[in-house]
């Protein structure tokens, strides 16, 4: 995530239904057992992934919950849920990001246990945006992965 919006947020692919997915990690789409949904992004105002993120599901008709990450980071029970959806906590840290390197941990090698508490203390240092939609999740610019949960929240 960068501050000023500028920083690409492409990561490794993920294989979704056979295509490779570029741009973004996400999880495989599975019902959830609590009921509807609400398709939630989290990331910030300045982040121009995040106001992709926004516009997508806006174009096709489906409401979200934004949350700027500035004002509020996700709760440690939120944090593991995503981070068993995309792959653990190295997938959300945005180690290039500005942010790593104004803390001063561009140099560090920070175990899974390490990312969570960085990641809880400081959310500014998530890979933007976060999309999730009950235990399904996307991070980075992932748009197939946004199309899936799209398709997903639509069939309810």
């Amino acid at each position: 995530m960068s501050e000023g919006g500028d920083f690409d947020h492409g990561v490794a692919g993920f294989d979704v239904g056979g295509r490779g997915l570029r741009g973004g990690v996400a999880s495989p789409a599975y019902p959830t057992e609590d009921g509807p949904a609400v398709i939630q992004i989290f990331g910030t105002t300045k982040c121009k992934a995040t106001r992709a993120a926004q516009r997508f599901f806006a174009e096709r008709g489906i409401k979200v919950q934004s949350v700027d990450l500035r004002e509020k980071g996700l709760s440690k029970g939120e944090l593991a849920s995503v981070a068993r959806a995309v792959g653990g906590m190295r997938a959300l840290y945005d180690a290039e990001s500005p942010r790593v390197k104004e803390r001063g941990l561009q140099y560090s090698a920070p175990t899974e246990a390490r990312l969570a508490e960085l990641l809880l203390e400081d959310p500014l240092l998530l890979r933007t945006p976060i999309v999730r939609s009950g235990t399904r999740a996307a991070v980075g610019a992932a748009e197939p992965a946004w199309k899936a949960l799209a398709d997903a929240e639509k069939a309810r």
